[in-house]
C-alpha cells in the first residue's frame, strides 16, 4: 500500500492539477487504502466540475459516517446526471437512517428513470408499508380529535405528518376531512349566531353573520336567502325612517 500510495502521490504532484492525473490517488484513497480523511482534503476544494471527483467525494463522507454531507453532493450528482442508480443508493442511504419519507421519493425517482430497476420499486414499497405502520397510531388519534371537534389538535398532529417529504394516502384523506369538518362547525356556528341575533331584532348584526356564513360557504341557499331577507327588512326601516322624518319637517 506504502509504495503504491508513494506512487501515486508522485503522479499527483507532477500532474499540475489535472484531474486525470489526479484521479488515480483519489481512487486508491477512497476504494483501497481506505484514506478516507487524506481523500476528502484531496477531493473537497478541487474538481468541482469533475463527476467522478464528486462521487468519490460523497463515497469517503458516506464511509467516514457524514451522511449528510454525502447526501448533498449525491443529490447533486443524480440531478445533473438522471441517474437511476445514483437515487438507488440515495434511498438506501436514507433508509438505513430510517428517513422513510425521503428514501421513498429518492426509490420514485430511480423507478421512474428505470422502470427495469426492480429493486428500487420493491424498497419503495417496503418504505411505504413501514412507514404506514408507523404512521397509524397518529392517523387514529387524528380519527378521534375530529371527533371530538378538536380540531387546532388534529391539526398538530397531522403536521407532524404533512412535514414529511412523503406520506400516505390516508394522511392526505384526513387532511381533507379535518378541513371540511372544521368548516362545517363554522358554518354551524355562524348559522347558530345568526338566527339568534334575527330573533332578538339585532337585524344589522345578523346581516353581517350571514355575509361571513356565505363568504365561508358561497352554495349555502340558506345564507343567501336570509341576506336578502334582511336587506329588505333594513332597507324597509330605512324607507320608514326617511318617511318618520319627512312627516316631522
Amino acid at each position: 500500500y506504502e509504495l503504491a500510495l508513494g506512487y501515486y502521490q508522485l503522479a499527483a504532484l507532477e500532474s499540475k492539477g489535472r484531474w486525470k492525473a489526479i484521479q488515480p490517488l483519489a481512487e486508491f484513497l477512497v476504494e483501497t487504502a481506505g484514506k478516507l480523511p487524506e481523500a476528502v482534503t484531496l477531493l473537497k476544494d478541487n474538481f468541482h466540475d469533475e463527476p467522478e471527483a464528486r462521487r468519490l467525494l460523497a463515497q469517503a463522507h458516506f464511509h467516514l459516517g457524514q451522511k449528510v454531507e454525502a447526501l448533498e453532493i449525491y443529490n447533486e450528482i443524480a440531478d445533473l446526471s438522471n441517474d437511476a442508480r445514483m437515487w438507488l443508493r440515495i434511498g438506501k442511504i436514507h433508509m438505513e437512517a430510517k428517513d422513510l419519507d425521503k428514501a421513498v421519493l429518492a426509490f420514485s425517482k430511480a423507478e421512474g428513470l428505470d422502470r427495469k430497476l426492480a429493486i428500487a420499486t420493491s424498497r419503495k414499497s417496503a418504505c411505504e408499508e413501514e412507514l404506514a405502520e408507523q404512521l397509524a397510531p397518529v392517523f387514529a388519534r387524528v380519527v378521534e380529535l375530529l371527533e371530538e371537534a378538536a380540531f387546532d389538535k388534529a391539526e398538530r398532529e397531522l403536521e407532524t405528518v404533512t412535514r414529511l417529504a412523503w406520506y400516505p394516502q390516508e394522511g392526505r384523506r384526513l387532511v381533507s376531512k379535518l378541513q371540511k369538518k372544521r368548516q362545517e362547525h363554522q358554518m354551524d356556528s355562524l348559522v347558530e349566531q345568526g338566527t339568534a341575533l334575527e330573533d332578538a331584532g339585532e337585524f344589522g348584526d345578523a346581516l353581517d353573520i350571514w355575509q361571513k356564513a356565505l363568504e365561508l360557504d358561497p352554495t349555502c341557499t340558506l345564507a343567501t336567502e336570509k341576506i336578502d331577507l334582511l336587506k329588505a327588512v333594513r332597507n324597509e326601516e330605512l324607507a320608514r325612517k326617511r318617511y318618520e322624518h319627512a312627516i316631522e319637517l
